[in-house]
């Protein structure tokens, strides 16, 4: 299953309160906005990354995005690869998120 979504379905899984938003810019790119301000942040280039992801409880739900959809599609292999069930990231990015 491809768990690679567009925006209207990463919408309708953030509006229904089941799962955590991740954001995996770096602290500048976040400066510049969200798409919700409580995203957890995940600087996917920190170097303790593989760690900050791993010490996330694997039993609940996960949306990813980042600028343009590249560290998300890598981090959602990560997570997969790690045991994580119900991960989704966004297609293309923030950059084309409508909000």
């Amino acid at each position: 299953m491809d768990h690679s979504i567009n925006n209207t379905d990463f919408k309708e899984k953030l509006d229904s309160g089941d799962y955590i938003l991740i954001d995996l810019r770096t602290p500048e790119e976040t400066a510049t906005g969200k798409i919700n301000p409580d995203a957890l942040e995940r600087d996917f280039y920190n170097p303790n990354f593989k760690l900050m992801i791993n010490v996330l409880k694997k039993d609940k739900k996960y949306l990813l995005y980042c600028a343009h959809a590249n560290r998300s599609k890598i981090t959602l292999k990560l997570m997969q690869d790690m045991g994580f069930i119900d991960v989704y990231e966004l297609d293309k990015g923030i950059s084309e998120y409508l909000f």
